[in-house]
């Protein structure tokens, strides 16, 4: 991934300044729509763990397509795991 892959709107993804299988300091600084790459960067697993769960059923978030992309929406992700953002 280039440095320009990790700007998002102008700021930094916080996959660029968070270590893997870590979460931000603040749930702000999330999406409000997270790519399945900074999904499983945030969960510490792969795209292929995230794309095998979702072809299984077995996926604990919501998730949207739009075209060719997956998104899950970050009030999906905090509720699953008990935060408020």
């Amino acid at each position: 991934m280039g440095e320009s892959a990790a700007i998002t709107e102008g700021k930094l993804s916080f996959t660029s300044i968070v270590p893997r299988g870590q979460w931000p300091a603040s749930v702000e600084d999330l999406p409000l729509l997270l790519r399945q790459e900074e999904l499983a960067h945030l969960r510490g697993v792969t795209v292929r763990h995230l794309q095998r769960e979702r072809r299984l059923g077995r996926s604990p978030f919501p998730w949207v397509k739009d075209g060719r992309s997956v998104l899950y929406p970050r009030e999906g992700i905090l509720a699953r795991y008990g935060l408020h953002g």
